[in-house]
């Protein structure tokens, strides 16, 4: 087992490497048009890094990495059509992803929510998902306060084909988490902050059978809880025809109640390391609300957190043209106003 204080020394030296790639862009002076309101909608790639389904069908998700294997890349789509076959049923299943990100912000206050919905096919079971956040952060002279929540839903009917019976998956779950810390500069130009946060994590998945002419009820699969400490730096960069944004959060997990073996509970304490960098182009000055990101996203250590929630895929080298299909690298509509 990791020990804490070693997690908390990974955390700090991960918090200043990457404050010293991020001074020298900082320094840069701001020369685009303020914009206070944007929508941002997903379009490229529609994937997402999520549990594997093998884990769901045997009802160890709880176990997280302590046994392999447990992530995989969840291909979703724009109303794309696909066919499910089962025993003697073929269904024709659309699978689609819309999970659009609204930002509201000025100079010191800055509100973030993202919320939607998507549907693949996974081994011909239908993964329906539903998740919504919301951040908030307002800032003071230098320092800074903010709060954010997560809520997390999929569904997965007939997860389990018997000889008389059927099983429904389900699972929920929902987090909470305070942050404190030092904000330099403007939401709206350049800005740099470094925060400091608690909060929990909570999640349940349940299984109902489907018995014919029985009413059943769900029963739990697995409930437990988490405390978090996280660390993050952020910084913002707004040029006339560019922006760029570089964010990094560790993360720290502990067990409310220790399980007394890991194989067969899951891990007791586990640590991530969240990377993100957005790219944003204003192709047309004179119509500058309509803008374009790219947006790159990589996670380190543990991948225990897809029990809560799933991740944007992870970015893969780009070496030629060819490579950039399969690269992950997020291409994202932005309405800026």
């Amino acid at each position: 087992m990791v020990k804490r204080n070693t997690i908390n020394h990974k955390i700090i030296y991960f918090c200043l490497l990457m404050l010293g790639f991020s001074l020298p862009s900082f320094a840069q002076k701001s020369s685009n048009k303020e914009k206070h309101v944007t929508i941002d909608f997903t379009l490229f790639p529609q994937t997402r890094t999520t549990v594997d389904i093998n884990r769901i069908k045997t009802g160890t998700v709880n176990l997280g990495t302590a046994i392999q294997s447990f992530s995989e890349e969840l291909k979703y789509g724009y109303f794309t059509p696909d066919l499910r076959v089962r025993d003697k049923d073929v269904k024709l299943i659309f699978r689609y992803y819309f999970v659009p990100e609204l930002r509201i912000q000025d100079e010191d206050v800055r509100f973030i929510f993202r919320g939607g919905l998507g549907r693949a096919v996974d081994l011909n079971l239908v993964r329906s998902n539903y998740d919504a956040s919301f951040e908030v952060d307002g800032s003071i002279w230098i320092f800074d306060l903010g709060l954010d929540w997560f809520f997390d839903l999929e569904k997965i009917p007939n997860s389990i084909k018997g000889l008389e019976y059927d099983a429904d998956f389900s699972r929920k779950s929902a987090g909470v988490k305070g942050w404190t810390g030092v904000k330099i500069g403007s939401f709206t130009r350049n800005f740099v902050m470094v925060r400091v946060g608690k909060g929990y994590v909570t999640t349940r998945a349940t299984k109902k059978f489907n018995v014919e002419s029985v009413n059943t009820e769900p029963f739990d699969l697995y409930r437990e809880g988490f405390q978090t400490e996280s660390a993050s730096l952020e910084v913002g960069l707004r040029q006339k025809r560019f922006g760029q944004n570089l964010r990094g959060v560790a993360n720290l997990y502990q067990r409310v109640i220790d399980s007394p073996d890991p194989l067969r509970f899951g891990l007791n304490q586990f640590v991530d390391y969240k990377l993100e960098g957005t790219f944003e182009v204003v192709p047309f000055l004179s119509h500058d609300f309509f803008r374009v990101l790219l947006r790159a996203n990589k996670t380190l250590g543990d991948r225990d957190s897809l029990m809560f929630s799933s991740d944007p895929p992870d970015v893969r080298s780009i070496r030629n043209f060819s490579d950039f299909k399969d690269s992950n690298l997020q291409i994202i509509l932005r309405l800026a106003f």
